[in-house]
C-alpha cells in the first residue's frame, strides 16, 4: 500500500470514531485484529477499553470516551505500518471536553484492513476525566 492509502484508511477510522460509528469501525478490522490503549489500566477507574479484539474494544471506548474532533499532526508510514500523532478533543460522560494529544501505532493487512492499533494517551488527563464521570 502507498503512504496516502494507509493514511486514508487511518483517517477513515478516526472519522468513524468521532461519529461513534461502531459498525463502520468493525468493518475496518481484519479477522483477529487487536486494539490496546497503552499503559497501566489499573490506574484508570472504570476504564473498559481493552486491550482486546478490535471491534469490541472500539465499541467499549466509543461508549466511554467521546471524540469531538481529531487533527492529524504528523505521520510516519513504512509499508503497511504507521505512527501517527493527533491533537484531539475528548470527553467522558457529561464532563467538559478537553484537548490532548494521542500517538498511535497502526498495522494494516494487504487489503487495508486493520491488524493492530496501539494508542498512547495522556493517562493522567484520562484518569482525571474518568474520575469525574
Amino acid at each position: 500500500m502507498e503512504r496516502e492509502a494507509v493514511l486514508e484508511r487511518i483517517d477513515a477510522a478516526y472519522k468513524a470514531r468521532i461519529e461513534g460509528d461502531k459498525a463502520a469501525l468493525a468493518e475496518m478490522g481484519a479477522p483477529g485484529a487487536r486494539l490496546a490503549i497503552a499503559g497501566d489500566h489499573r490506574l484508570l477507574t472504570g476504564y473498559m477499553g481493552g486491550p482486546g479484539a478490535f471491534a469490541e474494544t472500539a465499541a467499549a471506548l466509543i461508549d466511554q470516551v467521546r471524540f469531538h474532533a481529531a487533527e492529524r499532526i504528523d505521520a510516519v508510514v513504512e509499508g503497511r505500518r504507521a505512527a501517527v500523532l493527533w491533537r484531539a478533543t475528548l470527553s467522558v460522560a457529561d464532563d467538559a471536553p478537553y484537548e490532548t494529544e494521542l500517538f498511535d501505532l497502526w498495522e494494516l493487512d494487504g487489503e487495508g484492513k486493520l491488524l493492530s492499533l496501539v494508542q498512547f494517551v495522556d493517562t493522567a488527563k484520562l484518569r482525571e476525566a474518568l474520575g469525574r464521570a
